[in-house]
């Protein structure tokens, strides 16, 4: 079950580069961050039930996403009907 859990602001890509032996591609951190426009880029939570459990993942997912109020509509989708 995946639902809303906010938006971040800035993202902080990987830098590549070569190893000493120029053999492989080699990752690094970034210390730069990438700034995103408003609303920002989207992350979410996952929810996973163990067997037979699907009912109390869809309560508690619900529950999570009304109380947090988290969530932003698609532009030309326009807010749920309650």
């Amino acid at each position: 079950m995946l639902i809303p859990g906010g938006y971040v602001t800035a993202a902080y890509d990987p830098v590549f580069k070569l190893s000493p032996d120029r053999k492989r591609c080699l990752e690094a951190p970034s210390t730069v961050a990438t700034a995103l426009g408003a609303p920002g880029l989207p992350f979410r939570w996952c929810f996973a039930p163990t067997r037979a459990e699907e009912d109390v993942i869809l309560r508690i997912a619900s529950a999570y996403e009304a109380a947090s109020m988290r969530r932003i509509p698609p532009p030309a989708f326009g807010p749920l009907p309650d």
